[in-house]
């Protein structure tokens, strides 16, 4: 009678791990999902070894921004949404943004560059929550698989700086809900270099060179 029990309770812990794996095993294909081209374009030039000089308007104040503690690493999620699992994967960056003025009062910024199933990616800063947060960036997939920026975004055709002129800007602007006054922050990013110009309530920096 025993050997009995043991038996059919072997075969109930065996059927119980079977059934567990097969909840959380993938049905079918896991789609990837890749950074898209239409924020790649902007913030892929944050890498390490990466850098941008900028002074504000009357040279009194120069910032150096670089990256340090890059990751980039490739995540898999199992949604376990019934009556099957549907499972997918994208990469994901994060990184320490090192800049003196772009926000007052902190130098570091952690950054997270990363997926958010099924139909946004975003650029976003302040994921520790402990600093004021520079920026906020999320692209929204449409109906024709394109993204789209958030409200905070708009697209300047051409914006000039120290001679160079710079297409297809992206302006982010904020509200700095951490002050009394709200001021508004400001920063410009050129395709392919990165930010090339900054306000932060009391001062705009412009870029006065990069090595990428």
């Amino acid at each position: 009678m025993r050997y009995k029990f043991n038996i059919l309770f072997y075969i109930f812990c065996l059927m119980t791990v079977v059934i567990l794996n097969s909840c959380n095993k993938c049905r079918g294909d896991i789609e990837h999902f890749t950074f898209p081209e239409e924020m790649e374009k902007y913030f892929g030039v944050f890498q390490p070894g990466n850098y941008w000089v900028y002074y504000n308007q009357d040279s009194s104040k120069k910032d150096s921004m670089y990256i340090s503690d890059f990751e980039e690493k490739k995540v898999t999620v199992n949604e376990e949404l019934p009556p099957k699992s549907d499972c997918h994967s994208y990469n994901e960056k994060h990184f320490k943004l090192h800049t003196q003025y772009l926000t007052r009062g902190y130098n570091v910024h952690e950054v997270k560059y990363t997926f958010y199933c099924c139909d946004r990616w975003t650029f976003d800063t302040n994921i520790s929550g402990q600093a004021p947060r520079p920026f906020e960036i999320i692209a929204k997939k449409t109906s024709n698989n394109s993204y789209v920026f958030n409200s905070s975004m708009d697209t300047i055709s051409s914006l000039t700086i120290n001679n160079t002129e710079f297409n297809d800007v992206l302006r982010y602007s904020a509200k700095y809900p951490f002050h009394t006054q709200n001021i508004e922050s400001l920063v410009f990013f050129a395709p392919n270099i990165g930010i090339v110009q900054y306000f932060n309530g009391l001062d705009t920096f412009k870029i006065s060179k990069y090595s990428l």
